[in-house]
C-alpha cells in the first residue's frame, strides 16, 4: 500500500464520526515513578475521552492534569506537586509537565516531557527526563525516569454505546 493510500484510509477513520467520539469526563490517575528516587503521585485529569464507536470501547483521553503525591529516598521524604497536560491514544502517549519539588525548607522546579506505551490511556508505562528549570539542582532529580500508571475513569465502567 503506497503512502498516499495509507494517508487517505488514515484521513478517513479520523474524520468518520462513528469511529471517534469525543466526551469530557474525570480521570484519576495513580502513578508511580522510579529513577534515583521512589516517587507516588495520584493525578486528576479533566479530559476528552476517545470512543472507538465501532467496538464500543474508550480508546484513550488528553487534558490537563494536576497531581500530587511524595518522592522517597534514603528515608528522607519531599512532596511533589506537578501540573500539565497529557494525551493517550491507543498504544501511545505522553505528557509534559512541570514538577514542584519541596522538603519544607527548599523548593526545586522541574519540566518533565515523557513519552510511552499505553493501553488507550489506562494502564500506560512512560520514559522521561526532568530538566531543572533553575541551574541549582537541590534534590538531585536530573534523571531519566520510568513511570507506571493505571488511570480510572467511570466510561470504564459504563456499559451503554451512545
Amino acid at each position: 500500500m503506497n503512502h498516499t493510500a495509507f494517508t487517505l484510509l488514515l484521513f478517513f477513520f479520523l474524520t468518520t464520526e462513528t469511529f471517534s467520539q469525543e466526551r469530557k469526563y474525570i480521570v484519576v490517575e495513580p502513578s508511580y515513578s522510579y529513577y534515583d528516587n521512589h516517587e507516588i503521585n495520584l493525578s486528576l485529569f479533566y479530559c476528552n475521552h476517545s470512543f472507538d464507536g465501532t467496538i464500543g470501547m474508550p480508546t484513550g483521553y488528553w487534558g490537563p492534569y494536576i497531581s500530587g503525591g511524595f518522592g522517597f529516598k534514603n528515608g528522607k521524604e519531599q512532596m511533589v506537586t506537578r501540573i500539565g497536560y497529557a494525551g493517550f491514544i491507543y498504544l501511545i502517549g505522553g505528557r509534559l509537565s512541570i514538577i514542584h519539588y519541596t522538603d519544607f525548607e527548599k523548593n526545586q522546579f522541574c519540566f518533565r516531557p515523557e513519552v510511552g506505551l499505553s493501553l488507550g490511556g489506562y494502564i500506560s508505562l512512560t520514559y522521561g527526563y526532568n530538566f531543572n528549570i533553575y541551574k541549582q539542582d537541590i534534590f538531585k532529580k536530573q534523571y531519566h525516569v520510568l513511570t507506571l500508571s493505571l488511570g480510572i475513569s467511570e466510561v470504564l465502567f459504563n456499559d451503554k454505546k451512545e
